[in-house]
């Protein structure tokens, strides 16, 4: 019981106990303060350099629509916008703006204000940025952070070369995910050893690459990979989905692209020779691999939120049982905390109880989010069968490899 209310606290305080973020920027820009201003202001025009805003359109007296439009690789496009209104406004000094709406909702309690001030300094110019949300879980303040250093990266080099460096920005943003994955292999080689650890973390990585990738196929923006010591990590998507399709698929790929992780001991069970000698240690790791990959993703597959599987539970729900989200996944958390009570299983404890809390705050999706129609369900619960199958099967049949 103690281990399970240790993990749960553990668990919650990351990506659950949620606060309102500030965000302060200061960055020294090697140009004019009137360039700065002409590039960074809040005024009708392109933004060339901004990582999230194409253009700006005046749609008002002191109100302004910022949009973006992004290629999908499949070749359509993926549009959002954000009203804004401007309640500060001094020419080449700075500005204040407050969300009114996001792709023509009411504003929630997403980024609530935006505030630059420049100062000049001698040949050069500071930009004070700041940024102001509503409750957010770590996972949220950490992508608020990183985004906001990336977008001043690419204000400074537009500003001193003429051309945003993507690259300067992701750079950064790389930066702080490799601090936190060290962090967090160093967390874990506590538990479980260097080697073990390191393994793990990379596992987690893949799990977490194929996240991010899909949020790219459905037309988001690259998203953000933290990790977090003795508890895994997280992807988070940059914009809310407009469609409960994408938002399984982005829940899926996870373990979708960690099937990459298998491949090699299933190759090897497959190929060898009915006759071959014992395990080598190449072998024997492949296989310990394979299994660890398979607990991994076996677990976030668990059809509880916030879980993956239970990311894929909750988009089937709001399609065909939209008024019964609520109910219907408090059920399964408690039935998972049941199972968890008879297997005497701390982790999956903790994690009923945390999914017992957040379903609480679950509900039909947002005004305007399309809902998915049979052949999309069918086609989310077929890949969610096959990947719980494929994991599962390798945690059954490696297991004995990590264990020996």
């Amino acid at each position: 019981m103690l281990v399970a209310a240790l993990l749960t606290v553990m668990i919650w305080l990351p990506f659950n106990w949620r606060a309102p973020v500030a965000v302060t920027r200061i960055k020294r820009i090697k140009a004019p303060t009137q360039v700065v201003w002409q590039a960074a202001a809040f005024a009708a025009g392109k933004k060339p350099w901004h990582p999230h805003i194409d253009r700006i359109d005046q749609i008002g007296e002191n109100h302004i629509r910022l949009e973006h439009s992004m290629t999908k690789p499949c070749g359509n496009s993926a549009d959002w916008s954000f009203d804004m209104e401007i309640d500060r406004y001094d020419e080449g000094e700075g500005f204040r703006a407050c969300r009114t709406g996001l792709d023509g909702e009411p504003a929630n309690d997403r980024l609530l204000t935006v505030e630059m001030q420049l100062e000049r300094a001698g040949n050069d110019t500071i930009v004070k940025w700041a940024e102001s949300w509503g409750p957010r879980s770590t996972a949220g303040r950490f992508m608020a952070h990183a985004d906001a250093a990336g977008m001043l990266t690419r204000l400074q080099s537009y500003c001193e070369t003429g051309h945003a460096c993507s690259r300067r920005a992701a750079l950064s943003a790389g930066i702080l995910s490799a601090l936190s994955a060290l962090v967090t292999v160093a967390a874990f080689a506590v538990l479980l050893g260097w080697p073990a650890a390191i393994v793990l973390v990379a596992i987690l990585v893949l799990h977490e690459l194929g996240h991010l990738v899909s949020f790219r196929l459905v037309g988001q923006p690259w998203g953000r990979i933290m990790f977090v010591p003795f508890i895994g990590g997280v992807a988070v998507s940059r914009l809310p989905h407009t469609r409960l399709k994408d938002d399984v698929f982005c829940a899926l790929m996870g373990a979708g692209l960690s099937l990459l992780a298998l491949i090699p001991a299933a190759a090897i069970m497959i190929f060898a020779p009915e006759n071959a000698e014992p395990l080598g240690p190449v072998t024997a790791a492949l296989f310990a691999i394979a299994a660890l990959a398979g607990a991994v993703n076996l677990l976030n597959l668990l059809p509880i939120f916030p879980m993956d599987g239970g990311r894929v539970m909750r988009a089937i729900l709001q399609s065909v049982a939209p008024k019964h989200v609520c109910h219907i996944m408090l059920v399964v958390a408690g039935a998972m905390g049941i199972a968890a009570i008879y297997w005497h299983n701390a982790i999956l404890a903790a994690l009923a109880v945390i999914a017992f809390f957040q379903s609480h705050r679950l509900g039909e999706a947002r005004a305007g989010v399309e809902r998915m129609g049979p052949a999309a369900i069918t086609t989310a619960l077929a890949g969610y069968l096959a990947l719980s199958l494929a994991h599962g099967g390798a945690l059954y049949t490696y297991w004995g490899y990590i264990t020996a």
